[in-house]
C-alpha cells in the first residue's frame, strides 16, 4: 500500500506531521507560559516585595511567547530570522531565571509560598519544553 504513494506525497506528509508536532508543542508551551504569567501577576498584586523578580518573569514570558510565535512562523527558510528567534528564546530563559532567583530570595508567608511552589512547577514545565525546542 505505501509503495503506491509518490515520494513527493510522502515528503509532504512527513513535513505536515512535523509541522503539526511543532505547533502542538508551541501551543502547550504558550498555555503554560500564560498560566505562569497569570500566577505571577497574582503574586505581584498581593506581595509587592518580590515585584521586581515577578516583573522580570512576566517580561521574560512575553519575550519567550514572541520568540515562539516567530519560530512558528519561521518555518520559513530565513536562517537569520530563525537564529534571532532562538537567541530571543535563550535571552528570555535567562531573564526568567533572573526573575526566579530574585523572587526566591524574598520572604514569603505560607500562602505566598504555596502559590510560588505551584508557579515554579509550571515554570519548570515550560522551561523544559522550551529547552527541547532549543
Amino acid at each position: 500500500m505505501l509503495n503506491d504513494i509518490k515520494n513527493s506525497t510522502r515528503v509532504t506528509g512527513g513535513f505536515l506531521a512535523a509541522l503539526a508536532l511543532i505547533l502542538c508543542i508551541g501551543v502547550l508551551a504558550r498555555q503554560s507560559l500564560l498560566a505562569s504569567g497569570a500566577s505571577a501577576r497574582e503574586l505581584a498584586e498581593h506581595h509587592a516585595q518580590g515585584a521586581s523578580g515577578l516583573e522580570d518573569m512576566v517580561l521574560a514570558q512575553q519575550r519567550i511567547t514572541a520568540a515562539e510565535i516567530g519560530l512558528s512562523a519561521s518555518l520559513r527558510a530565513d536562517p537569520i530570522a530563525r537564529r534571532a528567534d532562538y537567541t530571543e528564546l535563550e535571552d528570555g530563559l535567562k531573564q526568567l531565571d533572573k526573575g526566579r532567583q530574585s523572587y526566591d530570595s524574598t520572604p514569603m508567608d505560607p500562602q505566598a509560598a504555596a502559590v510560588w511552589r505551584s508557579l515554579e512547577s509550571v515554570l519548570e514545565t515550560s522551561r523544559r519544553a522550551i529547552q527541547n525546542t532549543l
